[in-house]
């Protein structure tokens, strides 16, 4: 899930807004288009990927360093059998945290980079943006097809590195 729709929903539920605008789904209930906000692709990760890579040679493995800042997991307790936060007591504490970690855009008032959150993005044709695992919203929900149960059981067995990598922030 994106930083930036996460900050999003937090901000309408700051709002008053009503709780079917702001309250979390799983990616599989969402619009194509809500989808494509929430979420990166596969794609625009690779993308930043290969711009680090030729920003960074031939210091591969540095490349790699930066790449993983982008990325953190949630870990939390969920607050209802059905929903993990009905009335969105994690989103506040995320969003607002996750509002900060956007806020710190990596740039000293001369516009270098003095952040590793800003040697990543600097540079790059990427809007500065970060990778949250958020299992609710990112893994598929009942009720769930044979080929969802697939995608689930794969999802569940590579969150794993979510959780566990080094440079993954939980």
């Amino acid at each position: 899930m994106r930083g930036r729709y996460v900050v999003e929903l937090w901000r309408r539920k700051q709002e008053g807004r009503p709780v079917s605008e702001w309250r979390l789904k799983p990616r599989h209930e969402m619009s194509p288009q809500e989808s494509a906000r929430a979420y990166w692709t596969f794609e625009e990760l690779h993308a930043l990927l290969e711009q680090l890579y030729d920003k960074w040679k031939p210091n591969r493995r540095f490349a790699e360093q930066c790449f993983l800042e982008v990325f953190h997991a949630l870990s939390y307790r969920w607050l209802d059998e059905s929903h993990p936060d009905p009335e969105g007591f994690h989103l506040d504490i995320v969003g607002a945290v996750s509002e900060l970690r956007l806020m710190e855009d990596g740039v000293d008032s001369t516009g270098e980079p003095n952040t590793l959150s800003g040697i990543v993005f600097a540079g790059t044709k990427i809007q500065h943006d970060f990778a949250l695992f958020w299992d609710y919203c990112s893994l598929v929900r009942d009720p769930r097809t044979p080929e969802d149960q697939a995608l689930l059981d794969q999802g569940m067995r590579y969150s794993s590195f979510w959780y566990g990598h080094a440079n993954t922030t939980v």
